[in-house]
């Protein structure tokens, strides 16, 4: 068998086949029991490969290069499918057992992870120190083994970190609810979707509905789901305990324009505000169809979870706190940023959290006029703000695609978790050890280990330690004295 050039990588596949990277820009395949001419695969000038992998049916070949890993048919004829990161350089590339996800080792110390039916950035795996050289999954498939210039071998759980692909949608809408337990998704003109968010198979279908939705929003447990589009004033409400027709909803019509504009459900389902538009803030409660209340103002807009006050944007004032059943503006909250983008009450309605324009996060306290916390360090803007069960950890996603994790007293400094690029909800699962994420058609869950209570989280530091800080590492990280 022979080949030009320098080979950098070669993989043996089912069906004795055997593939070899080489330095020439070539990857040939050959079938060793048989005495016919390799396949030749040719990847483009500026990509050499340096590492390959057969898939466990030989029906695909991974290679991986400079800028990224490419997937091919192994006959060569078909693809390349592309998977990148940020990173420069794959040095080792390997399939899962079941063919469904791709492992790639880089030169940049890191091992990306992607789905195959996922080509975003995939799951970053962090913690060697030098080139990521060998990858082997284990055959059960939970299991990932890198090999590293830094000497060291790890074993990866790749299990921890869960993937749903949303159903098929109808303009692209989905939502999360905000205790990540739900979610609704448009699936056909005038059809809604409600389904456990790890259980799409179980939706429930909700018929009657516009047949553009522009807007979406679903309370906790999927008790109520409400759709607003941008060609009519019209809002369609949905009770699912109390029947499948939606309750149909105004807001103000003008002639000169349309102006809905966003919707907002109460935890338990039972309130609902929209924005619908020019300047204006109104709120019904269940089994009415005439409004409960409204205010002048602009969205984003937030309901706390009792439903007694209403957080939105005024442009003269800033953020305000309004309580629907009076309508009075209870609180203003001074400072802000010029535009809120997003508003979140924290489960228990003490606080509430402001994502401005200016790539800050401000914790406020509902009563009170105490000054805010002011978190900082999110890149660009923020795409979405969710607050743990317990209210003492804020979670932010920005457009730099970094989740980043604060506690809301301003302690401490902020954690950073990679995430695929492109989420545009974020929440904490109910028990608050993982954050949910949605990103595309697909939704995450993302285990987050240091969410727990303190004594959670160092007793679990107490089962991974293997020795303990030398005197220069306590000062350095415990700036305890030498």
């Amino acid at each position: 068998m022979r080949y030009t050039g320098v080979a950098g990588d070669l993989a043996f596949g089912p069906g004795g086949r055997l593939a070899v990277a080489s330095d020439d820009g070539t990857v040939r395949i050959w079938d060793v029991s048989a005495t016919a001419p390799p396949v030749v695969i040719r990847q483009p000038k500026e990509t050499v490969p340096t590492a390959v992998a057969i898939s466990p049916d030989g029906r695909r070949i991974a290679v991986g290069g400079s800028e990224n890993v490419m997937v091919w048919s192994a006959d060569g004829r078909t693809g390349p499918e592309i998977y990148r990161g940020p990173e420069v350089g794959y040095s080792s590339v390997a399939f899962s057992p079941d063919g469904r996800r791709i492992a790639a080792g880089t030169y940049e110390r890191t091992v990306r992870v992607w789905d195959v039916s996922d080509r975003t950035r995939g799951l970053a795996l962090r913690g060697h120190d030098g080139a990521v050289r060998d990858l082997a999954f284990s055959q059960d498939g939970r299991r990932l083994v890198s090999g590293s210039d830094d000497s060291t071998v790890r074993v990866w759980d790749t299990t921890a970190v869960a993937t749903v692909t949303l159903p098929a949608s109808h303009g692209g809408q989905a939502l999360l609810s905000d205790d990540g337990s739900f979610t609704a998704a448009s699936t056909a003109p005038g059809t809604i979707s409600v389904f456990p968010t790890r259980a799409p198979e179980r939706a429930t279908t909700l018929r009657n509905g516009p047949s553009d939705p522009s807007f979406l929003a679903v309370s906790a447990g999927g008790s109520g789901v409400a759709v607003a589009t941008g060609a009519s004033e019209q809002i369609h409400w949905w009770r699912p305990a109390t029947g499948d027709e939606p309750t149909v909803l105004d807001c103000p019509r003008r002639p000169d324009r349309v102006g809905t504009n966003g919707v907002s459900l109460s935890d338990d389902g039972r309130m609902l505000a929209v924005n619908c538009g020019d300047s204006e803030i109104r709120v019904w409660r269940a089994g009415g169809r005439q409004a409960a209340g409204w205010i002048g103002g602009y969205g984003p807009v937030a309901v706390n979870r009792d439903a007694t006050r209403v957080a939105l944007f005024q442009q003269s004032h800033g953020v305000v706190l309004w309580d629907p059943a009076t309508g009075r503006v209870v609180r203003t909250l001074k400072g802000q940023s010029p535009r809120a983008e997003h508003l979140r009450f924290s489960p228990d309605g003490r606080l509430l959290a402001v994502a401005g324009d200016d790539a800050t996060i401000r914790i406020w306290a509902v009563t009170g006029n105490s000054d805010p916390v002011v978190l900082t360090g999110t890149i660009g803007r923020a795409t979405a703000i969710s607050f743990s069960p317990d209210g003492k950890l804020i979670a932010g996603v920005g457009t730099d695609d970094v989740v980043r994790l604060w506690n809301t007293d301003g302690s401490g400094q902020a954690l950073t978790l990679d995430h695929p690029a492109g989420a545009r909800q974020l929440v904490f699962s109910a028990d608050g050890r993982r954050l949910i994420t949605r990103y595309g058609t697909n939704i995450r869950f993302t285990p987050c280990e240091v969410c727990g209570s303190i004594e959670d989280v160092l007793a679990l530091a107490g089962q991974r330690t293997t020795r303990d800080f030398t005197p220069q590492e306590r000062a350095k990280y415990l700036h305890e004295p030498e």
